[in-house]
């Protein structure tokens, strides 16, 4: 076997492998593929589960006691 020939049946794998993954999107009307994203989990937002980006949001909003004595000032 050839290194062209290797070459061509890896490229044929992986445009297979990209067929199969993509049935949804491909041949369904309107199809997406499925979200990844924690906060799109129902188990894992049941569970109060969130992504780094949200935690680090509310990281940032959070305040700390002398800030909070500060604003009553």
């Amino acid at each position: 076997m050839d290194v062209f020939s290797l070459i061509i049946i890896s490229l044929l794998v992986v445009a297979l492998s990209v067929v199969l993954l993509g049935i949804r999107v491909f041949f369904v009307k309107g199809g997406v593929f499925p979200s990844s994203h924690v906060e799109d989990q129902p188990i894992l937002k049941a569970k109060g589960m969130s992504c780094h980006t949200s935690q680090h949001i509310e990281a940032v909003r959070h305040k700390n006691l002398f800030e909070l004595l500060g604003e009553k000032d």
